[in-house]
């Protein structure tokens, strides 16, 4: 498929990060469930009538460290600024504002003020500037809410939210639910996220404060620390991710619902009695006018819109885990290169450079390929076993009350004695199969 001018892989097939390699976590899901009982009922009303409705419903959410990285460790290589391209099973999904919209529900669209998110990523590029103590702020809600502290954290927070209806009054607590929502748990940027001054002034405005679209900022923040510079950033044992990292478990599992979902789930969705709505609202397209064009990209989309069957092999070039440790993202291949013109990575101009001595049957390994393919198969058929087992249990077990209905008498001995037992037919599931 490497005529079709798609993306190329950041790892080559089969031989991506193994062992226990995660991303650092900067949130904590459960913080949500805190805030559920630190509020009252009217509150909780409030803010599931806006846009953080679908994040409160997830503090029950496990958000896995390890399948983040797994996403990011079959990251596709392209030239986009504001996207991301992963393959799982074979299949191309695209991480993108959009896509980060539709799975959190919270406003995306163009801020009023570019300040707060703009002086945050100034910030971030300063050199020497990263790491420097933020000084607590001297507006009026910040001393009605901290008084003199000046270094307030999400803990800060969690220790008075956590004393419920004894910390103050239902304004404050709402006010700090807002802060731990916004700023520790949508736009983490450390494990030890600091409020910021002009964040806390603006939750003044409560009406505004959920009104200003956060998920835009969010978003930039996750989407930037995971365009991944080099292969070697993640053979490391961790990759720091900032902003709300579980979107990417989020979009993957909305592409590919069997990842959670049990047997016969979904089954009701082929009634056609159903009403249908479309929760894509193609007249609010979301964008940056920054965006890059990569034709690799337009490419591989216009598939997606034909229904190309992507495979496996469909996915060519990247290196080997093992390489990019060795090298941790020196030259030679392992550090795409984002700024080439024609939108290719440094693996596709290396493969074709030594096109004349190296083809795919000597490049693929097969052996590889063969496990990735039987994991598939594997994953796939289980659950289409489990089904056939039960309907398989419930045929026998009818079968064998109907033969000892119709046996009746004859089950009594002749002289009153014990009846004959039938005896039951044994069923053991194939220890190939799992079950």
């Amino acid at each position: 498929m490497e005529e079709l001018g798609l993306p190329e892989r950041l790892f080559e097939t089969g031989y991506e990060p193994t062992g226990r390699k995660r991303i650092n976590n900067y949130f904590n899901l459960r913080w949500i469930e805190v805030v559920k009982t630190a509020l009252s009922d009217a509150q909780q009303e409030m803010l599931a009538e806006s846009q953080f409705r679908q994040l409160m419903l997830m503090g029950s959410h496990t958000f896995s460290v390890m399948f983040a990285h797994q996403l990011l460790s079959r990251q596709l290589v392209t030239r986009k600024l504001y996207e991301l391209w992963w393959v799982f099973a074979g299949k191309p999904i695209r991480y993108g504002i959009g896509e980060f919209a539709l799975v959190t529900g919270l406003n995306c669209g163009t801020p009023p003020t570019a300040s707060v998110a703009e002086q945050r990523v100034a910030k971030g590029k300063k050199k020497g500037k990263s790491k420097a103590k933020q000084c607590g702020g001297d507006g009026h809600v910040w001393q009605s809410l901290f008084g003199s502290e000046e270094t307030i954290t999400a803990d800060w927070i969690i220790c008075r939210l956590g004393q419920k209806d004894k910390y103050k009054d239902d304004d404050t607590r709402l006010r700090l639910s807002l802060l731990l929502l916004v700023e520790a748990i949508l736009c983490p940027t450390s494990g030890s996220t600091q409020l910021r001054p002009d964040v806390v002034e603006m939750v003044g405005d409560i009406p505004m404060f959920l009104q200003y679209p956060w998920g835009r900022e969010s978003f930039l923040l996750t989407v930037g620390s995971g365009k991944i510079r080099s292969a070697g950033q993640l053979v490391q044992d961790t990759l720091a991710i900032q902003g709300f990292a579980h979107a990417m478990v989020l979009v993957t599992v909305c592409s590919c619902p069997q990842i959670i979902a049990s047997p016969g789930l979904g089954e009701d969705l082929l009634n056609e009695d159903l009403p249908i709505e479309d929760i894509v609202d193609e007249s609010a397209i979301l964008s940056f006018a920054d965006e890059v064009d990569d034709v690799q990209v337009n490419h591989l989309v216009s598939l997606i819109h034909d229904g190309f069957p992507f495979e496996i092999n469909t996915w060519r070039g990247g290196v080997k885990a093992a390489d990019a440790k060795h090298s941790k993202g020196a030259a030679g291949g392992l550090c795409p290169d984002q700024g080439n013109v024609q939108g290719q990575s440094t693996a596709h101009a290396n493969a074709e450079c030594n096109a004349g001595g190296c083809d795919f049957g000597e490049r693929f390994d097969v052996s590889n390929f063969v496990r990735l393919v039987a994991n598939e198969l594997h994953t796939r058929a289980v659950p289409l076993l489990r089904t056939l087992k039960a309907e398989l249990i419930g045929e026998i077990q009818s079968v064998k009350f109907e033969v000892l209905a119709s046996l009746g008498g004859v089950m009594e001995g002749p002289r009153g004695g014990n009846a004959h037992r039938v005896p039951e037919v044994p069923f053991t599931s194939s220890a190939g199969t799992g079950l």
